[in-house]
């Protein structure tokens, strides 16, 4: 306590805390998507490797790739409170053939035209 980066930081709210395992509250569906995102972290490989930043082409858009030999990692996170488009031309320039896997929403992804962001969406996509 003696410590001045303690000046700010309130008692915990350990009722709250407990909430995080209920499926049905806020916490529940924060602690839950981050467990899943740990999860999936874990489970790929690709994350191991050096991190190279991608142009996405779009002010909104952070891009980062990993290149690894079980195949290329895209993530893409979409920082607008708006939907924001990704070209399909630089999807392809990072290696991704079509479908590609959606790591976070569990989901095939075939992008026709590019590849659309929802607001605040975080994107892991691999080939697959």
């Amino acid at each position: 306590a003696g410590d001045s980066r303690w000046a700010h930081r309130p008692a915990a709210d350990w009722a709250a805390a407990e909430r995080r395992l209920r499926a049905d509250t806020i916490q529940g569906r924060i602690y839950g998507g981050l467990a899943h995102m740990i999860a999936a972290r874990k489970d790929e490989p690709a994350f191991a490797t050096r991190v190279e930043h991608v142009q996405t082409g779009n002010p909104h858009v952070l891009g980062f790739a990993h290149h690894h030999a079980s195949g290329p990692l895209l993530v893409l996170a979409n920082f607008s409170e708006r939907p924001q488009a990704v070209s399909a031309e630089l999807l392809a320039q990072q290696g991704l053939s079509w479908p590609a896997r959606d790591l976070i929403a569990g989901v095939h992804v075939v992008p026709n035209e590019g590849l659309s962001l929802s607001p605040y969406q975080l994107a892991w996509l691999k080939p697959g």
